[in-house]
């Protein structure tokens, strides 16, 4: 050994803290600085990490770690199916999905304090990064007929991915936050909040703030559960139900749209706004392109290969939108997209890999990693995630850290704490 192991921490710590500060960025300077950081802390884990952490884990951490890597291996199918060029991109692009979980996972133990850290420095690069776009993203909001091209020229990060980012900054501090905590940091965490959530209002990212509204009242009733209130959840989940089925009776415009949705009808651009309408009916095409794909030959059993799934949707956005061709748009759901590159059994692995890691988070108490799993899931729904690398390492980072490293804790992460 170079280091001593103790140095070895410290080493470990500093190179977790660096992708958390440099994620934020990760879009608009090279992707290769962030990279540069996992392959120092690959580097540290190979050299001076004992590799005897993987026999102390436990058994359903070993099955979850074990779900990670099988996720990352399905993929070389791909190499095997047409577009193999494609697919190799594709590999080395995700290769954090295979890393990040093995690295944490069998890394120095992390504390309580040493997550805050580097939950709080990945905030406040976020808060950093946000900075430049402000002064276009009001105009925007006092002008809301614009498009956001011009906003989209200064953000430095893809808008959902901002939006996600934003959402789980303000679960994080309102999770970590303590009642006992001195008055800056109550006023500096509130302020950091609002800033965020209006951030990602100014940015037009819908379907973050919508997943970060549904994941706070989803956690609540899940936090109601493992505390056996169940009379306490129970009332609250009528109040909900009752409450949106009244809004939905009272409230024509939403009970049209929500109606229009359902029935796969296009939004007049003259009518409603147009980033929303472009939105919804954009999505239209994606998924209908993809399911057109999934039923062609049993697609959806074994699915067309990473490296051609792009081509075969391609094919179909070329017959029913030009724009969406000429911009080679994936098929914004995550879940579909495991689908069309490894048919069923994809979709499977992919499920498993997030509802074993959240089953086994909520025995624990552990809700901070399980508001993680279900901010992402939600915006898996609308997006396709881990199409882009800003996304893959933001995953399997923080999935990473708050899943493998609860046990290490000298308090649980729930909360009422």
């Amino acid at each position: 050994m170079i280091l001593k192991f103790r140095n070895y921490k410290v080493l470990y710590e500093i190179n977790l803290i660096l992708i958390a500060l440099l994620l934020p960025f990760t879009e608009y300077f090279s992707i290769q600085f962030v990279s540069i950081s996992i392959i120092l802390l690959l580097l540290g884990w190979l050299l001076f990490n004992g590799k005897s952490k993987f026999f102390t884990l436990t058994k359903s951490e070993k099955l979850v770690l074990f779900l990670f890597i099988l996720f990352y291996l399905i993929n070389l199918s791909g190499l095997f199916r047409g577009g193999s060029s494609i697919a190799e991109k594709v590999l080395i692009k995700k290769l954090a999905l295979l890393l990040l979980p093995v690295i944490i996972a069998t890394g120095p133990g992390l504390t309580l304090l040493q997550i805050k850290r580097i939950i709080f420095c990945f905030i406040f690069s976020l808060s950093i990064s946000t900075l430049p776009t402000y002064s276009i993203g009001i105009n925007n909001l006092l002008a809301p007929q614009n498009d956001l091209n011009d906003l989209a020229d200064v953000l430095l990060i893809h808008r959902p991915y901002f939006g996600l980012f934003c959402a789980f900054s303000v679960i994080a501090l309102l999770i970590l936050f303590r009642v006992k905590d001195k008055l800056f940091i109550k006023l500096a965490s509130f302020i950091i909040i609002v800033y965020l959530l209006f951030f990602a209002g100014i940015i037009y990212a819908k379907m973050a703030l919508i997943s970060f509204s549904i994941t706070v009242v989803l956690s609540g009733l899940v936090w109601l559960l493992y505390k056996r209130f169940y009379i306490y959840s129970l009332l609250l989940t009528a109040i909900l139900i009752m409450g949106a089925l009244l809004v939905y009776q009272k409230t024509p415009s939403i009970k049209n749209n929500i109606s229009n949705v359902l029935a796969g009808k296009d939004f007049s651009f003259n009518d409603y706004n147009i980033l929303v309408v472009g939105s919804i009916n954009t999505r239209y095409v994606n998924w209908g392109c993809a399911f057109k794909v999934l039923n062609t030959d049993n697609n959806w059993l074994y699915g067309v290969g990473s490296g051609n799934s792009q081509n075969k949707l391609q094919e179909c956005y070329k017959t029913r939108n030009l724009w969406v061709y000429e911009s080679k748009m994936n098929s914004h759901n995550q879940f579909i997209e495991e689908t069309l590159y490894n048919g069923l059994g994809g979709f499977i692995i992919f499920l498993s890999s997030l509802l074993l890691p959240g089953i086994i988070s909520f025995k624990r108490g552990n809700f901070l990693h399980l508001s993680f799993l279900i901010l992402f899931t939600l915006c898996c729904l609308t997006e396709s995630i881990l199409s882009r690398q800003v996304g893959i390492i933001f995953y399997s980072f923080f999935n990473s850290i708050l899943f493998f490293n609860f046990k290490n804790n000298p308090e649980s992460i729930t909360l009422h704490e």
